[in-house]
């Protein structure tokens, strides 16, 4: 699978998608952050949303699923663009992310 480019738009009617498919709720780490960089890529199933924003010499990488398993394999199977910068931050440990963390 590779990343292909994309608009902030379209990324956002992928993630709606995904968001009114679910039934057990999402998981995230993008809540509509400004994209620093001109370049937008993404790569989709139709459980879960990847979009990375090339920020100078990396791109920064967010996440959008209803399925774990299917982020985890993803993560797996992308051609990544170049670097990437990736993060997830909670309040508490979140065992549900552990797909994130292992890929």
């Amino acid at each position: 699978m590779k990343f292909e480019p994309d608009t902030l738009a379209s990324a956002h009617e992928q993630m709606a998608i995904v968001k009114a498919q679910s039934t057990g709720g999402f998981f995230t780490n993008y809540f509509r952050q400004e994209m620093v960089g001109p370049q937008i890529l993404t790569a989709a199933t139709a459980r879960s949303v990847l979009l990375a924003n090339d920020e100078h010499d990396f791109f920064r990488l967010y996440f959008f699923t209803n399925d774990l398993a299917d982020l985890e394999q993803i993560l797996r199977d992308v051609d990544f663009p170049g670097d990437v910068v990736a993060s997830y931050l909670t309040k508490a440990a979140d065992e549900n992310i552990a797909a994130f963390q292992q890929s």
